[in-house]
């Protein structure tokens, strides 16, 4: 089964971009900017390759959220290791309790010990989040639509769209079940 990831976008809305599930990027090859996030890409299979692949959905629990919206290494006790590469985080009741996520440092180090390269929500992360994870080479990405899709082990491919000017490009993004 695969599931459609990405919002609705509307061109008739002004701030589209950002009402979308969005890339940033710079014209160098081996660099992926995600949030503004530089990432060097040492992956032989170019810089996109990290929005692609083996991904867990996982719920982020109301335990795992300080209250001003940090997610805690309570977390990683929640998350099931091994990890892959990828791991999106399902909000459910905190979406309705807090729109924008922070990732604390800690959080960002072990994660990036256990080998993950992407950590998407469907939420949005708060401004500045970026500046935790240089150094760790994680990607943030935010606004996936995972309302409907179950808990588990998917195969992501999150390609951005071809745009002609200017470093956000949204990006259509699919999960396929693992078999």
């Amino acid at each position: 089964m695969y599931y459609d990831c990405s919002r609705p976008v509307s061109l008739e809305d002004p701030d589209w971009i950002q009402h979308s599930t969005c890339i940033r990027h710079t014209e160098s090859s081996d660099q992926v900017h995600i949030g503004a996030v530089h990432v060097a890409d040492d992956n032989q299979d170019g810089p996109l390759s990290v929005l692609m692949g083996a991904a867990r959905v996982a719920d982020l629990p109301v335990s795992c959220v300080n209250s001003e919206g940090c997610i805690t290494e309570q977390l990683l006790a929640h998350l099931e290791i091994p990890l892959p590469p990828r791991v999106l985080l399902r909000t459910g009741e905190l979406g309705r309790i807090s729109r924008n996520f922070v990732l604390s440092d800690t959080v960002a180090q072990r994660l990036a010990a256990e080998g993950v390269t992407l950590l998407g929500i469907d939420q949005s992360w708060a401004e500045g989040s970026e500046r935790v994870l240089v150094g760790h080479n994680l990607v943030l990405m935010d606004g996936l639509v995972l309302a409907d899709v179950p808990v588990g082990d998917y195969v992501l491919t999150a390609l951005p769209l071809k745009l002609d000017s200017g470093n956000v490009q949204p990006v259509r993004a699919v999960l396929r079940e693992v078999i």
